[in-house]
């Protein structure tokens, strides 16, 4: 039986051989910042746009981290509706308005209480809706189930260029290492 090491290997060789694959485009370290932002970063290079999110953190307990996009000169503007796992119902997704794809996450007292994530944003250049799909792991402030499967859609009706995104968090500041790619057409 292949290890999970193979298989991921086998599906990037596979992507590859394809004619696509991922390019790095740009890289936020953070220690402190109020706002994680891509500024202006989506082009008609790439349709799908990658973010790998390792090690974020918070310097405050049990916050929400959300998503905004950004219009062009008309700045950025919170994500409108949610599709997410509720993190202490490990079966249930709730629906609702807002850009939060994770709750109640990060303790300050412990350096282990971090979330990773990857963030995969669609067409952003295109007429359709504005979508970023959410998913990744974290260690919630939930004494029940401490892990926070991160598992989120998030959606904005307006059908403009998104040019980029923006993180943030409820309370405090973000840190974490913040890696954006671009998916080949060729």
């Amino acid at each position: 039986m292949p290890n999970i090491s193979d298989l991921v290997n086998a599906n990037t060789t596979a992507v590859a051989d394809a004619g696509g694959a991922y390019t790095f485009i740009s890289e936020v370290v953070s220690t402190d910042a109020s706002t994680i932002d891509f500024s202006n970063v989506f082009t008609s290079t790439y349709d799908l746009y990658r973010i790998t999110a390792t090690n974020v953190g918070s310097n405050n307990t049990n916050v929400t981290y959300s998503g905004a996009l950004e219009f062009g000169a008309s700045g950025y503007s919170a994500y409108q509706y949610y599709l997410r796992l509720t993190p202490n119902s490990t079966s249930t997704f709730t629906y609702g308005g807002g850009g939060v794809f994770t709750l109640n996450q990060n303790n300050t007292g412990s350096a282990g209480q971090r979330a990773n994530f990857v963030v995969d944003i669609y067409n952003p250049l295109s007429t359709n809706a504005k979508t970023a799909q959410f998913y990744g792991v974290g260690y919630a402030g939930f004494s029940g189930i401490p892990v926070n499967q991160i598992f989120t859609a998030l959606l904005h009706s307006n059908t403009a260029d998104q040019t980029g995104i923006r993180f943030s968090s409820s309370a405090g500041t973000m840190t974490g290492t913040f890696r954006l790619y671009g998916f080949s057409k060729t």
